[in-house]
């Protein structure tokens, strides 16, 4: 459920996150392998690192917590001073079973209950999607729907490989959503990463 207003501040800008999760051991053509982790998080983190330049310190973050690129997002905003605020499409247990777990390496779970603990109730925000035929792209609209309410600008850095895959809740659609409203999207190219990973 989505806090009420007066407890977010405003900011000059809101900067939403999306992007692709760690790959799976199953994954037949890697998209975003464990190898590449450290090459994303660096992109992330410089990226965020200029958004906050020319904000003047006045930006919030906003992403889910799936393994790989959102805590990679929400771990740069740490180490710069952004506050974030965290939004899952259902509830704790049953995301990190869909979004979190499946991958040995990277601590992905404990990293995501670092993160967990370390936000305050009031930037965690846990939708009833559970039962939603499109949970995933519920919640790209709420955390846009959000970052309308406490940015006065609207930005999206997607970690993405251009694809669109047309599932519901896809990176693809997020962007074009974003773009139509008038949003700024920057997107960090998953392919070439690949490749120099």
């Amino acid at each position: 459920m989505t806090p009420p207003i007066s407890v977010l501040p405003h900011f000059q800008a809101a900067v939403i996150f999306t992007g692709h999760m760690i790959d799976l051991a199953s994954r037949h053509h890697p998209r975003f392998p464990p190898t590449m982790e450290k090459l994303a998080a660096d992109k992330i983190y410089a990226q965020i690192a200029e958004f906050s330049a020319r904000c003047d310190g006045t930006l919030v973050g906003i992403a889910s917590a799936a393994r790989g690129g959102d805590i990679l997002f929400h771990e740069a905003c740490s180490r710069l001073d952004v506050p974030t605020v965290l939004v899952l499409p259902f509830g704790v247990e049953e995301f990190l079973e869909r979004s979190v777990r499946g991958v040995k390496c990277g601590n992905w779970e404990a990293r995501f209950t670092v993160l967990w603990n370390r936000l305050p109730s009031e930037a965690r925000i846990i939708l009833e999607g559970g039962h939603d035929s499109d949970p995933f792209g519920t919640c790209n609209r709420a955390m846009l729907s959000l970052a309308l309410r406490i940015g006065a600008k609207i930005k999206l850095l997607a970690l993405w490989d251009g694809s669109d895959t047309g599932k519901p809740g896809g990176t693809a659609a997020f962007v074009e959503e974003v773009r139509s409203i008038g949003g700024c999207v920057s997107y960090l190219d998953s392919r070439s990463l690949l490749a120099a990973s």
